[in-house]
């Protein structure tokens, strides 16, 4: 009886255990192991999506894969998952699903094929793309240069990466987002006409030197270009309300003559910020640049182009006009020299062009620091100029004039507003001035600072400016040649200003121009051939 019971517990242990170790070899197991499957082909992969292993993909950059992503999309099973490999597709293929990218999944369309995404994509900062690959992002709104094999380091070149994410929005409407480094490029990146709501960004930052940047390798092509058309008339840019921000654009050395850091050229509402530029003749061009905008920008022209200006922003008009442009906080390190002559912002209309004018013009929150030849230089030699607003302005060594305002005549409508602005003059030989008005009407400074640091300068120089006015103004530093010097002009009020150092107040050839509480114990009265002059309550010389 015992041996009997011995046996039946024996064999039920033996069945036990082996059921045991049974279960033991099925743990640490895929479900694809488990039921003998090749282990890539996971049925689900969590949140991830489905394998498109399951639907015959086979992911070594020969075989066509089209129709195994294409049958894994007609599968409705939601969001698609690529497994490392390279998924050759032969023909155009739209992805109606999310995809996400395991790290070495990639993408190689053959030539003239284009994938099209609807949906997000969920990939890491590593290449999903083959080079040369044409792509649309409908439904994800950011592209990234690390995506089309670009990489933020400059023994990279990531020309054709960065036009790639770019080239991902056609119609506009999306983002490129850049990392903290810097990206070499050889050649010009281009937003073209089509792709307005465009926005170039780098990362959010927190100094200078971490910001993303931009590295041209070339020393005559632009570094980017925003490139709009016209259709013949003033101020009508195709290319509408692109932003650039977060970021630093340069060249490796300084660029040739003609170069440009940015070039703007016929657009609408084009923003730039918390950006810098540097190393061309031209720090931004605008040309039929309507509703430009910087704001938080630095320039530097970082070199000399022999007999020729240099510029941190030049609004163009020599072959079109452009309205309404806004400066708003801009710092420009001016790199002057003997060799050229270095201005911080030019605004030029040439005459008998198209929307030659330099109106509607803000600046304000301007810093122009080292040696500059011109501060702000607006010169219209075309229909007419006005609307000008400069205010809260600071420039340290200005070498031959601080603000110059010209214009093809003393028109009505013309107005220039000059407040709040501290001007240094730095140049020996005395011919530098502080601020010059030419052939423009309504000009009216305020609340002036004049520093003549050497050298027998003049501080506000008018000729043609009728209806202009010179107020609460102050002139230190050395001695001046001209303190103020009005000539030409009519309707003209020269009122509360100050000085303590010598010059003279010249007057010559006015009409109907009050002089009137002024405190300038040094400064002599000069009057040549004045009509109407009424000069009362101030203290000269």
């Amino acid at each position: 009886m015992k041996t009997k019971a011995f046996a039946v517990f024996f064999c039920f242990g033996l069945i036990i255990a082996t059921l045991l170790m049974l279960s033991s070899c099925e743990q640490g197991k895929t479900p694809a192991e488990s039921t003998g499957q090749d282990p890539n082909l996971q049925a689900t992969v969590s949140s991830l999506g489905t394998s498109v292993m399951l639907f015959g993909a086979v992911g070594n950059g020969t075989d066509d894969d089209t129709e195994a992503l294409k049958n894994a999309m007609a599968s409705e099973k939601g969001a698609l998952y690529l497994p490392a490999g390279q998924y050759r597709i032969s023909s155009d293929l739209t992805f109606k699903v999310p995809v996400t990218f395991a790290a070495g999944a990639i993408l190689v369309p053959d030539d003239g094929v284009t994938l099209t995404f609807e949906r997000a994509i969920d990939a890491a900062l590593t290449r999903i793309f083959a080079n040369g690959s044409k792509v649309v992002l409908k439904a994800n709104g950011t592209s990234y240069p690390e995506w089309f094999g670009g990489r933020n380091v400059k023994s990279v070149d990531s020309t054709e990466a960065i036009q790639s994410a770019i080239n991902c929005f056609p119609e506009g409407g999306g983002q490129v987002v850049f990392q903290p480094g810097t990206y070499r490029v050889t050649d010009t990146i281009v937003i073209n006409a089509d792709q307005h709501h465009m926005t170039l960004s780098g990362v959010s930052r927190q100094t200078r030197e971490l910001s993303p940047c931009i590295e041209s390798a070339s020393r005559t092509k632009p570094v980017l270009h925003l490139k709009g058309v016209t259709g013949g008339n003033p101020y009508d840019g195709s290319l509408e309300d692109v932003t650039i921000e977060n970021l630093e654009f340069t060249r490796v050395s300084m660029g040739e003559k003609g170069s440009d850091t940015i070039l703007v050229e016929n657009t609408i509402y084009t923003t730039i910020r918390n950006t810098g530029f540097a190393h061309s003749q031209n720090g931004v061009r605008a040309v039929n640049a309507n509703g430009l905008r910087l704001y938080t920008v630095h320039a530097t022209t970082g070199g000399d182009i022999e007999g020729e200006e240099v510029r941190g922003v030049y609004v163009d008009g020599s072959e079109r006009g452009s309205t309404g442009i806004l400066v708003d906080d801009f710092i420009f390190y001016a790199y002057g020299s003997s060799k050229s002559t270095t201005i911080g912002y030019k605004d030029y209309a040439a005459p008998n062009v198209i929307g030659g004018s330099i109106g509607d013009r803000r600046i304000k929150n301007f810093e122009c620091d080292g040696s500059c030849d011109y501060g702000i230089y607006m010169e219209s030699s075309g229909d007419f100029a006005c609307d000008i607003s400069i205010m809260e302005l600071s420039m340290d060594g200005v070498d031959t004039c601080g603000i110059y305002l010209k214009g093809p005549n003393p028109y009505t409508w013309q107005q220039a507003n000059i407040t709040n602005v501290y001007l240094r003059l730095d140049n020996s030989s005395g011919k530098a001035c502080a601020i010059s008005a030419d052939n423009f009407a309504f000009v009216h400074c305020t609340n002036v600072h004049v520093d003549n640091a050497v050298g027998k300068n003049d501080g506000i120089v008018f000729n043609k400016a009728d209806g202009s006015t010179i107020t609460s103004c102050s002139f230190s530093g050395g001695n001046f040649t001209n303190t103020i010097h009005v000539t030409n002009s009519s309707d003209i009020c020269i009122t509360g200003n100050t000085s303590n150092k010598a010059g003279a107040l010249t007057l010559k050839a006015n009409k109907n121009i009050v002089v009137t509480g002024n405190s300038m114990s040094t400064v002599a009265l000069s009057s040549v051939r004045n009509t109407n002059l009424v000069a009362a309550n101030n203290i000269l010389k």
